[in-house]
């Protein structure tokens, strides 16, 4: 799961909402096929993530990406996951069934 935090609020407002988007950026399922510049892939998908910060250096002085350890294969391994999978429609990286305190973990 990647959580961006928004650093300068007043100029990236309406960025922050693509950027959460689930379908697109670094959340896309698609992986190794995104466009990296204009020139490549659909014209409609480059608009779509071209503020991104996966693919804007601009983006980047903004925004900072934080990688949290929730994924079944995570290599952490902090036991602070109940990595099991509950809910058929869940059952992806990223998603737990709850978060354990430490005395649990």
């Amino acid at each position: 799961m990647v959580w961006l935090l928004h650093l300068e609020p007043r100029r990236y407002q309406q960025r922050s909402r693509l950027m959460s988007s689930p379908t697109g950026g670094c959340a896309s399922s698609s992986y190794g096929s995104s466009p990296t510049s204009p020139g490549e892939g659909d014209p409609a998908i480059w608009e779509r993530i071209k503020d991104h910060p996966c693919f804007s250096e601009e983006a980047h002085h903004y925004f900072a990406r934080m990688h949290v350890a929730v994924a079944p294969a995570c290599n952490v391994q902090c036991n602070y996951c109940n990595r099991k999978y509950d809910c058929a429609n869940e059952s992806r990286p990223g998603v737990v069934s709850e978060k354990l305190t430490p005395d649990q973990a």
